[in-house]
């Protein structure tokens, strides 16, 4: 058998019927290029290589100079692959965005995403399938990055969907590369200067709403607490106990605390600037708060409060995390906080502020907040009631039998004959 070139390989896939395909795919990952694409001949995958290494369009991408990338994305074809696109959007928009943010986590997710874009492209869709919403001369087997977007359609978005599905990737990945997917669609339109309206929106998604995933329980009680600070105490880690009390006392994001500097710090309260909104606001401190940054020493020549890269304070959380006998996730102590404090104002008043809460808090989306709220409310009401059995209203009856709306609810309701 003749040796392939380098870069070039040969796949073969059995249908259902016994029938085998076999198309080649071109892969190359360099600094100036990084392009995976499937072809149905080899003569096709070797042309595409020469043009891509001898004429090299994708070092053009590397050029920070924005008027060069505006020249690049000007020669390519009007209607270019997802290939095509994800190199453009890489260099039109995650690189530069890059360069502009000081948040760690901000460019970390960037990252993510762009490796999740290739991932998503290189998937191979098999249009066997689909050979009834498409034309006869097309390829059976093709990565999804090798359509042009003129041919992607919601079917194909749909296909995609079952074939991850079919992989064994949980629903929130397929999700997650969904939404990371239409983004870059979504910057078509301002990136090539044509009109154009990403399909994703409009795929079927029905075999992603089948599957049901029962949601864990986020809510820290009192022994939570108690428990994770006795183990905490017992870690010779004084710096991951800091960082993870502050986020308790405070309810300080894990980004937010990588990029917390010592001027941030006033006496009563922290100026946060970088924030996940973008919105500057200023963070509260109580005495437990105030106690945990007095005791932790400044590191000289590090204006941060903490010598954390996020990949280093993943590696310690998760080390941490693997040895609890409890269900926890950091995030789990900010929505400890923020349910604290919502507890807290409606014993002290009550009723609870929530545009007030959600300032204080940070929090941009009031509707979803107001929600959280709620459940606070009733949880409240629980806790007041004491021995009391019956239950109040009709609110509190669609809580409890697990009704989401008073149509339905109302059909489980009968007369009731009052006594003489």
């Amino acid at each position: 058998m003749a040796t392939l070139p380098k870069g070039i390989r040969a796949i073969t896939k059995t249908a259902k019927d016994g029938t085998k395909t076999t198309y080649y795919q071109y892969r190359k990952n360099t600094k100036k290029i990084q392009v995976e694409k499937g072809f149905s001949t080899l003569k096709e995958a070797v042309a595409y290589k020469d043009s891509i290494e001898n004429n090299s369009i994708a070092t053009v991408y590397e050029d920070p100079d924005s008027q060069a990338i505006l020249e690049t994305i000007n020669t390519l074809e009007a209607d270019p692959d997802l290939y095509d696109v994800l190199k453009t959007y890489e260099s039109h928009y995650i690189d530069i965005e890059k360069r502009k943010t000081k948040r760690q986590i901000t460019k970390v997710n960037f990252n993510n995403d762009l490796y999740r874009l290739k991932k998503t492209l290189s998937t191979i869709i098999d249009l066997n399938n689909l050979k009834s919403l498409l034309k006869a001369n097309t390829k059976e087997l093709r990565s999804l990055g090798s359509f042009k977007l003129s041919e992607l359609t919601p079917q194909i978005i749909t296909e995609y969907i079952q074939v991850r599905l079919n992989d064994g990737r949980a629903k929130s990945t397929v999700e997650k590369e969904l939404t990371t997917l239409n983004a870059m669609l979504n910057s078509v339109e301002e990136l090539f200067k044509i009109d154009y309206i990403s399909p994703v929106n409009q795929a079927r998604k029905t075999a992603l709403k089948k599957i049901r995933v029962r949601k864990r329980n986020a809510y820290l009680s009192e022994e939570d607490k108690n428990y994770l600070k006795s183990e905490l105490e017992q870690k010779n880690n004084k710096q991951l106990r800091d960082f993870i009390l502050l986020s308790l006392y405070t309810s300080l994001r894990r980004s937010e605390i990588l990029d917390l500097k010592w001027q941030d710090i006033k006496e009563d309260y922290i100026e946060l600037g970088l924030t996940k909104n973008g919105e500057d606001r200023d963070v509260w401190l109580n005495r437990q708060a105030k106690e945990v940054l007095a005791g932790i020493d400044k590191i000289k020549g590090q204006d941060t409060v903490f010598n954390y890269t996020l990949y280093g304070f993943r590696s310690a959380w998760r080390r941490f995390q693997l040895k609890l006998k409890i269900d926890v996730k950091f995030h789990d102590f900010r929505k400890a906080y923020i349910t604290d404090t919502i507890q807290k104002q409606l014993e002290a008043t009550g009723k609870a502020n929530v545009s007030g809460l959600a300032a204080v808090l940070g929090i941009v989306d009031e509707d979803h907040f107001s929600k959280i709220v709620e459940k606070e409310e009733q949880r409240f009401k629980h806790k007041q009631r004491n021995k009391q059995t019956f239950i109040e209203d009709e609110k509190e009856l669609m809580a409890n039998s697990g009704h989401k709306d008073y149509r339905t609810q109302k059909i489980y309701i009968t007369k009731l004959t009052m006594p003489k």
